[in-house]
């Protein structure tokens, strides 16, 4: 699934929901490898979607209604954006030393998986890859006192992408 086509599915998915449906608003792409000093994560206070995807050729920062690069990884996150995208992302420092490290991902969570692509693997592991998140509120469906929009939101695109393709995104090993 290319990232635009996420975008429209947010928006069926909206549409499917009703009266009731969560707003869904997408951030600026941001690319860990070209922007490693700028740790912010866009709407990293948020909950909602992240996606990691390829880059875009031959410039990475497209709106991700424009975004035409495949999909590798979504998730979700029903309290902060930011600290999910850097449980995968990993250190971007040495532990030990502070310095930074020479292959600045090399500890991203996903880099070393069984079965995923040499390309996406080393993608990764260099920083050459785009992030997008996709802020979601209200968290909770009205008078629904279990469940969250972002999860729900997020296995609906889970759902749509094995539907459209056969299989999950590369880096998503399950439901």
């Amino acid at each position: 699934m290319k990232v635009s086509q996420l975008v429209r599915h947010c928006s069926e998915f909206q549409r499917h929901a009703g009266a009731g449906a969560p707003s869904v608003v997408f951030s600026k792409a941001w690319h860990p490898g070209k922007q490693r000093f700028d740790l912010r994560i866009p709407q990293e206070e948020a909950a909602g979607l992240y996606i990691f995807s390829q880059c875009a050729e031959p410039d990475w920062d497209f709106p991700a209604e424009q975004n035409q690069s495949d999909i590798w990884y979504m998730g979700t996150s029903s309290t902060h954006l930011g600290g999910r995208v850097w449980s995968h992302v990993g250190r971007v420092t040495d532990p030990f030393s502070g310095k930074a490290n020479q292959q600045a991902f090399s500890q991203h969570r996903r880099g070393d998986v069984p079965n995923v692509r040499d390309d996406i693997a080393r993608a990764l592991t260099v920083g050459e890859f785009v992030v997008y998140t996709a802020a979601v509120t209200p968290l909770r469906p009205p008078g629904n006192g279990r469940g969250d929009w972002p999860a729900a939101l997020e296995k609906y695109m889970l759902l749509q992408h094995f539907l459209d393709h056969g299989t999950l995104p590369p880096l998503n090993l399950s439901f």
